[in-house]
């Protein structure tokens, strides 16, 4: 509420600014002959000139105990701010009028302004959120800036103020807890106090390591958001999403039957360390709508995250997440009506299915560790204990499959009798009852996260055991193919650890590896019996990561019942830990849920990264980061819009980069009796969320765009490098110069049985370029390929997807 001010007091506040005015004036004139940054350096002088000025006033407050201890976000670290403007409720004169809604932050900043205030206010926050400010230094900023402006301005300067001028409200709720006991805590002059009277910091102040913040999101409110921004995707686009998308799995067809606007959330949770002082990690809860095609929902700014987790404690699931379920039960058995653009959407909100890695798994499903003796999710094979770790041999594998219900029955005994129990007990690996069995069915949603079980686990341990075997030269020499190779633009990947040093890969480096160029290249410098070995895990991962039929998903389950059933007698039982026995269960995870590309948590783990930053310091770091969501959620605000196909960086017929190839290029356009004279011609076609390069555009740089896999008039798959592209009546084609299989087969390398070898050939072909050209239309066009030096030739390796985040 606006305060009102006499007249007096108005007069002295106006001259005041004016006087700071003044002096600001000043200093630019005499600083504007320095070398120095005059605007910075004149900055400091008026902060230090206000800073002088600012008067000194006595607050009394009554102690208020907040029993519930539901912290507003707004008043978190307010008192840190640095008082560059002192007055804050008298910053507009106006006896009648609050401060600006959201029906007038399109008025001017201030009287004759070029801007209005929500866009200077999207200007500020987006600059502050770029350079990574804390809170504090934001609302500073602006204070500072408001100082500056003509006198009255509309400039607001606490958060409230920021969220009302845009019509919202904090979309979070913050929650501490004692660590000792998970109780409640009571806020007392702005410390927290256990009120449990049989804990040991029963009415003690606790410390930040002795507490736990819980945040939790309005969820439908963060939905209407992300709906909003991209209600085009909503409606109709079934092109955008690719074969095998988590839309095509059984479950998701089996969950959403009947219903006319679903909406259907994945669940991530993981932990990462946030502050070293305190050993404080936090562990958010993200969410992806799975009605938006894959690039769109991977991205940062449609992941809502439900809530957060920060403290020197492992999460209870049962305590954090007890209001995100209530939530979503709420949205799912009511619904609730989104409106866009006048029209009215009923939607239902369902949980498709629960992805982490395996402790997070073990820890929110309430269940034993990989390295325990019933540890499949899936099955009720027991593990074996060998040299002091349990591993689970595949001749005595238990394929009985566990079922919701009889899950739900021993986890409900179990939590029962270890209540109060000074030891707990488990029951073929059940320790208790989650929660989170009221939102996901045991064990159909409960998946494994290929990112974690394959790239950054069984991909390293492999490659120390071959490195054990290779020679120093052998190493070398694959480092170095590596190191050469290359890559698509969009691939982000660049070997500069040798394989010796895998455990600093990241997880995309491992997966290119296993999905692309790992074979060719080791099947160069391993004994035959690895690398065949290896290469049978290598076709079934990658059909898995994205198949292309239902025939090819039972190729890859008896590819990996192969594998797994073989690996002992390659290397020895230690190979034999739980992380492979999961892998018999990826095939059926594919069919309820769709391809493994589409199900992974890399976009996940890449918001962890994001929002750790948004912390700041040691106290409130939650609130923090919420305080940035809710910013986030109010400056991006643009309407995403379906990609198209269209063409990029026009070039003309007598340009002198295409001197080598233009020959070709006119008999080719002679035989498709097309007139080069209407043509335009172009370096790059962007054909939705994919961008091809040409050989023409790529010559500038060290990547690789222009290897392509298309289909010819018989549908047959072939390979080459696009030249150019062309427009010709509304048509777009390509220029593309062709690679020929050559005689030697992959498979002739090694030693794999029959039935495997003409998929791993088509897999990896060997081919050479020839001079042969051929003119496609760009639609044509399969996807990016990779290119591995094979003796003499290329070995080619399509890649099948082509935008899955990193």
């Amino acid at each position: 509420m606006v305060m009102n001010l006499t007249l007096d007091e108005f007069c002295q506040q106006r001259a005041r600014r004016n006087k700071r005015k003044k002096q600001y004036q000043e200093v630019v004139e005499n600083e504007s002959d320095d070398d120095t940054d005059s605007t910075s350096y004149s900055i400091d002088i008026v902060k230090r000139n206000i800073l002088k000025k600012k008067t000194s006033t006595t607050t009394t407050t009554n102690e208020q105990v907040l029993v519930d201890n539901v912290v507003d976000p707004d008043f978190l670290g307010q008192d840190n701010f640095e008082e560059y403007y002192s007055s804050t409720e008298k910053d507009n004169f106006n006896e009648h009028d609050n401060f600006l809604s959201s029906k007038d932050g399109k008025s001017p900043l201030y009287k004759d302004a070029h801007i209005s205030v929500t866009e200077a206010v999207k200007f500020i926050m987006n600059f502050c959120n770029s350079s990574n400010f804390d809170k504090a230094k934001v609302f500073a900023l602006m204070r500072l800036i408001k100082s500056l402006l003509p006198i009255p301005n509309q400039l607001p300067i606490t958060f409230n103020q920021v969220l009302k001028l845009y019509g919202k409200n904090p979309s979070s709720m913050t929650k501490f807890y004692c660590n000792q006991c998970l109780t409640l805590t009571t806020c007392k002059r702005g410390e927290q106090y256990c009120t449990n009277s049989t804990c040991i910091f029963s009415n003690l102040k606790l410390s930040q390591r002795q507490l736990t913040e819980i945040i939790t999101t309005n969820i439908r409110e963060k939905l209407e958001y992300v709906i909003k921004k991209n209600i085009s995707f909503f409606t109709g686009n079934i092109d955008l999403f690719p074969d095998f998308d988590v839309t095509s799995g059984s479950r998701y067809t089996f969950i959403t039957k009947g219903i006319v606007h679903p909406i259907t959330l994945n669940v991530f949770v993981d932990g990462a360390p946030l502050v070293r002082s305190t050993k404080s990690a936090i562990w958010p809860c993200f969410s992806s709508i799975m009605e938006l095609p894959p690039p769109i929902r991977e991205h940062y700014s449609n992941i809502l995250i439900l809530g957060l987790w920060v403290s020197c404690k492992k999460p209870d699931v049962d305590v954090f997440f007890l209001d995100i379920i209530k939530q979503i039960t709420d949205l799912a058995e009511n619904g609730t009506s989104i409106f866009v653009d006048g029209n009215e959407y009923q939607i239902h909100v369902k949980t498709l299915f629960f992805v982490s890695d395996l402790p997070a798994k073990s820890l929110f499903t309430k269940t034993i560790n990989f390295n325990g003796y019933f540890a499949c999710t899936n099955c009720i094979t027991e593990g074996t204990l060998l040299n002091k770790q349990i591993i689970y041999p595949y001749k005595y594998n238990n394929y009985q499959s566990r079922n919701h219900e009889d899950f739900v029955t021993i986890a409900a005994g179990v939590e029962k009798s270890n209540t109060n129990a000074k030891y707990h007990s488990s029951v073929i690996g059940i320790k208790g009852l989650s929660c989170l069995l009221k939102l996901f069915r045991y064990p159909d949603d409960i998946i494994h996260d290929y990112m974690h079980l394959i790239c950054l686990n069984h991909v390293s341990t492999l490659l120390k055991r071959f490195t054990c075997i290779l020679t120093k030269n052998d190493i070398d020499g694959i480092d170095s193919m590596l190191s050469n190779l290359h890559l698509p633009h969009d691939a982000h990947v660049k070997y500069i650890y040798s394989i010796k040093s895998v455990n600093d890969w990241k997880a995309k480096d491992s997966r290119l590896f296993i999905l692309n160029v790992g074979l060719p290249i080791l099947i160069q410098h391993l004994p035959e019996l690895y690398s065949s070995h290896f290469s049978i895990y290598c076709m079934a991962i990658k059909i898995l990561h994205c198949p292309r039929s239902f025939e090819e998903i039972e190729l890859a389950d008896t590819m990996i019942h192969y594998y797994c059933k073989n690996a002992s007698t390659i290397y020895d039982q230690k190979i034999e830990l739980y992380s492979l026995h999961a892998h018999l269960h990826l095939p059926n995870q594919v069919l309820n849920h769709g391809a493994m590309a589409f199900t992974s948590s890399f976009c996940f783990e890449s918001a962890i990264r994001h929002v750790k930053k948004k912390a700041h310091g040691t106290k409130h770091l939650g609130s923090q980061i919420s305080f940035w969501y809710d910013i986030e959620s109010i400056v991006i605000t643009k309407k995403s819009e379906p990609p198209s196909r269209f063409l990029i960086n026009e070039i003309k017929l007598n340009s002198s980069i295409l001197n080598p190839y233009k020959k070709k290029l006119n008999e080719n356009l002679n035989i498709l009796q097309h007139d080069a004279l209407k043509i335009q011609f172009y370096l790059r076609f962007k054909d939705k969320f994919v961008t091809y390069h040409s050989v023409l555009y790529d010559k500038r740089f060290s990547c690789n765009s222009y290897l392509v896999s298309y289909n010819d008039q018989h549908h047959q798959i072939q390979y080459g490098n696009i030249i150019l592209f062309y427009s010709l009546e509304n048509q777009y084609y390509s220029l593309i110069q062709q690679f020929r299989r050559t005689n030697i087969r992959i498979s002739d390398e090694l030693n794999i049985p029959e039935k495997f070898k003409n998929i791993l050939d088509s897999f990896y072909p060997i081919c050479s370029l020839n001079d042969e050209f051929i003119i496609i239309q760009a639609g044509n066009i399969r996807s990016k390929c990779i290119s591995v030096p094979f003796k003499q030739y290329e070995c080619i390796s399509e890649r099948r997807i082509n935008y899955e985040h990193d």
